[in-house]
């Protein structure tokens, strides 16, 4: 994981006062709320003697990359991989150079959206300017006309970025050079203000053997022929390999031994390298565990045991039954009795069980008392089971007069004489 500052912590190993006479380039990344700098400094020995500046590391100006943010970095690199926030190179390229190439590094374990700004362009001659080569989209952006976003993958690049100064000579910005092959030049055309690239390949050997091949050696420059007769194939026992010119390739003869017919359905056949013969493995499953109820057969066409037989349906019983499967006896055993019919009924009332509520219904009710003359009463007889009617009517009055009548009087409950 490479590591990053922010240029404020860089810039305390320099001299505040020469780095702002100096030409500064100042380029900033940005994501979300985070941001890192990275600078270049046009510089000359601090005095006479002093450590020379160079486009390598020079331990008096350059500033290596140092632990910051974590999730992502930005900075410098140098050819040999060195890693720079801060890095002074010679003042004397701006007049001798139209191009000066500053690769840079990105880093990021997450994918997400970035923002380039060229956050400093100071002390800079006349004519020159910073544009940055994205090689992964192929684009070339002028710093001077605004940001650069770009999508950052999970990864390093040493290769992606690219930051270019540049003079434009008047009207024509050199690009940084095209990427040619190891046989080719290319050269600045000041008039067409483009490169010119020249050089052709060297043509592919001639003459090769079937089995050699020839590829172009970008390292060398020069064509690599490679290939040796192929080693003869591993061959299975029962063939034989003979190199054929002709074909460039190994002739193998021989076919492997027919399988063994005829297996039972659980049985398979192996090829046998080591006795070149088939091997014949498997034997019949087990028959499997069976309720007391079923029955298993071996079914040669299925390759399995076909298991046949259901359990005996339970039987219909009381609300106060249970029934359960015995596996011993393989039938169902039936308990629970009816509740006992209950006890102490008058002898108006009757029981009679009820399957729905399994338990004992009472019904029956005393007969209603009888209506009786106002000298009787009545009283329920459990024996009879009815009720008992007694009291007479007062015998009428005797001695009455000729012209006297007698009539009960149901409201006195006695008889009334009346006449006169």
């Amino acid at each position: 994981m490479k590591k990053a500052i922010k240029i404020l912590s860089i810039l305390s190993v320099f001299h505040f006062s020469l780095i702002a006479q100096s030409p500064t380039v100042r380029l900033e990344v940005s994501q979300a709320s985070n941001a890192i700098s990275t600078l270049v400094n046009f510089a000359d020995p601090l005095f006479p003697g002093a450590q020379a500046v160079t486009m390598g590391f020079d331990s008096w100006y350059d500033a290596q990359y140092l632990d910051g943010f974590s999730g992502w970095q930005f900075g410098q690199v140098l050819s040999d991989g060195t890693e720079l926030n801060a890095n002074s190179i010679p003042t004397a390229l701006l007049s001798g150079s139209s191009t000066i190439t500053i690769p840079l590094f990105f880093e990021t374990t997450f994918s997400a959206s970035f923002t380039l700004t060229l956050a400093e362009f100071s002390n800079m001659p006349s004519g020159w300017g910073a544009f940055l080569q994205d090689a992964q989209t192929g684009s070339t952006h002028d710093l001077s006309t605004g940001n650069y976003s770009f999508s950052g993958n999970t990864g390093t690049s040493f290769t992606r970025f690219t930051l270019t100064i540049e003079n434009s000579g008047g009207g024509c910005t050199q690009p940084a050079a095209p990427t040619v092959a190891c046989y080719e030049t290319a050269t600045w055309n000041a008039t067409t203000c483009a490169y010119d690239v020249t050089g052709t390949q060297p043509t592919a050997p001639t003459g090769l053997a079937c089995y050699e091949t020839s590829s172009f050696n970008t390292s060398t420059c020069s064509w690599d022929v490679s290939g040796t007769q192929p080693t003869a194939p591993t061959v299975a026992c029962y063939e034989t390999a003979t190199w054929n010119g002709s074909t460039c390739s190994y002739d193998v003869s021989g076919t492997q031994p027919v399988a063994p017919t005829g297996l039972a359905c659980y049985e398979t056949s192996s090829f046998n390298n080591g006795t070149c013969s088939w091997d014949v493995s498997g034997t019949q499953p087990t028959a499997p565990t069976v309720a007391c109820y079923e029955t298993a057969t071996w079914n040669g066409s299925t390759c399995s045991y076909d298991v046949s037989g259901t359990q005996p349906t339970a039987p219909t019983i009381a609300c106060y039954e249970t029934s359960s499967f015995n596996t011993g006896t393989c039938s169902w055993d039936v308990s629970g009795t009816q509740p006992a019919a209950p006890t102490g009924l008058a002898c108006y009332e009757t029981s009679s069980f009820n399957t729905s509520t399994c338990s004992w219904d009472v019904s029956g009710t005393q007969p209603t008392a009888p209506t009786i003359a106002c000298y009787e009463t009545s009283s329920f007889n459990t024996g009879t089971c009815s009720w008992d009617v007694s009291g007479t009517q007062p015998a009428a009055p005797t001695g009455l007069a000729c012209y006297e009548t007698s009539s009960f009087n149901t409201s006195t409950c006695s008889w009334d004489v009346s006449g006169t």
